[in-house]
């Protein structure tokens, strides 16, 4: 029987170095806590959410600290979530410091913004607080349409141009809740908020349809920032301008864009599936300005797919307003860039709500403890992406074998590996810890153990 030692001192070593780090990046986060332990709950805590891969919090916590009982465990964890030490708004702010902290070491001087509302289901719950009627579109109904289901809205700004992502706002409300006012008021806290964190940097507002409204062309325009949105209504009156009268005429959308000159084509490429896709995409564009309010300048760029499959479920003709002045060909094509950084924050949702850490799974009761768990399971991915950026290249692609890339071609080179790798590494520490403490009960073997071998 080969010997297991020098494996099990290779584990080891991973584990210390990827304590060592978690640790350092948490900084932020366990130093507001005052007592130390409640610090070491705190690092256990999202080490736990990362090796358990939910964010029960009993099962979290022994996950990530198998020091002690999983009673006693569990009583840490729930001890950090309803502590009265730490506000939720200085739990939150801690992951805007983050974002502060990351762009300042990436020198970044211009900031993509996505933002995006969000609904976690919990279809079968009736009595939390807070719990409402959502709106989930993915996935679809047997029908293909969406659905209306319980669960909770949540709303997150992210920067998306960065080489990994940083959170401006989050914020996981209710539609029932008393302090809820509507949906604009969060979308406009989010742009407030992202402006107070970094009031001296250019900054570009990404939204899809719920952005094409004229209260969000305000907010941008009183804050000097900039904004691409996709086209939610096309039947909307607006003025075009004519440089041959050199006027004004009234028409709606989609008639510019039937309308549409096109000023030139170019070469992009998509991932589909985990598939690089190449198109040839063209575009025009309009000067344009609402009736309502001829003060605030806007732009529509219409883009359209010119090759591809009848059946990939691609859109085919799309439309984003913008106040960004498109003056040649090569400014539109960087505004399409621009607004294409948005699937971004899409990836992250999927982290968050399947595959990876869950956040739908979440079992507390109050929509303050919500927002607390909501902060700890941003914490937990933008350490996983911490580390699949920062940390060389070597040690990153052994945590990931370990996860189970098999170092195909065809294999994909995202977070999940990354964070299968962490866990195994934690959880086999933690096994060989319980071993040395509880040594296996070979006495009870009947016939002996080495009869096996």
């Amino acid at each position: 029987m080969k010997s297991i030692a020098p494996a099990t001192g290779n584990i080891q070593a991973a584990a210390r170095f990827a304590d060592e780090e978690l640790r350092a990046f948490l900084r932020p986060l366990w130093a507001l806590y005052p007592d130390k332990r409640l610090q070491r709950s705190v690092i256990g805590m999202v080490k736990g959410l990362i090796t358990a891969q939910t964010p029960h919090i009993s099962k979290a916590m022994h996950m990530g600290d198998r020091e002690t009982t999983p009673w006693a465990s569990a009583k840490r964890g729930y001890r950090v979530i309803h502590t009265k030490r730490i506000t939720t708004w200085q739990l939150t702010k801690s992951l805007y410091r983050l974002a502060q902290r990351t762009v300042c070491e990436e020198r970044v001087e211009r900031l993509v913004v996505a933002v995006d509302l969000v609904q976690f289901e919990k279809p079968y719950t009736r009595r939390l607080e807070g719990v409402c009627r959502v709106h989930k579109s993915r996935p679809p109904d047997a029908q293909g349409n969406a659905r209306i289901t319980w669960g909770y809205p949540a709303i997150t700004a992210t920067l998306v141009n960065l080489s990994r992502p940083a959170t401006t706002y989050a914020h996981w409300f209710s539609y029932e809740s008393a302090d809820f006012r509507s949906q604009n008021r969060e979308i406009y806290r989010a742009l407030r908020m992202t402006r107070t964190l970094f009031p001296h940097h250019q900054l570009c507002f990404v939204m899809d349809g719920g952005g094409d409204n004229q209260k969000f062309f305000q907010w941008v325009h009183q804050m000097q920032g900039e904004f691409i949105v996709t086209v939610a209504h096309r039947n909307r009156q607006v003025e075009v301008w004519n440089p041959r009268r050199h006027g004004w005429e009234p028409l709606s959308i989609e008639e510019l864009m039937a309308l549409v000159l096109w000023e030139g084509t170019f070469r992009t490429r998509f991932l589909r599936a985990g598939r690089v896709k190449e198109r040839t995409m063209r575009l025009g564009w309009f000067k344009i300005r609402l009736p309502q309010h001829p003060e605030i300048p806007l732009w529509l760029l219409v883009v359209e797919t010119l090759d591809g499959d009848a059946d990939d479920g691609e859109e085919r003709l799309l439309a984003l307003l913008t106040n960004i002045p498109i003056v040649h060909l090569a400014t539109a094509q960087q505004l399409y860039q621009d607004w294409r950084l948005r699937n971004r924050i899409e990836h992250g949702y999927r982290f968050d709500q399947e595959a990876g850490l869950d956040i739908e799974q979440l079992l507390v009761r109050s929509l303050d403890r919500m927002q607390r768990l909501f902060i700890f399971v941003l914490w937990a991915m933008h350490f996983v992406t911490h580390v699949l950026v920062t940390w060389p290249q070597e040690i990153v692609a052994w945590f990931q074998f370990l996860g189970g890339k098999f170092g195909r071609q065809q294999d994909r080179n995202g977070l999940y590996w990354l964070l299968w790798g962490l866990a195994f590494v934690w959880i086999a520490v933690a096994a060989h810890a319980f071993a040395d403490s509880h040594p296996f009960p070979l006495s009870c073997l009947s016939p002996p153990l080495s009869t096996y071998g």
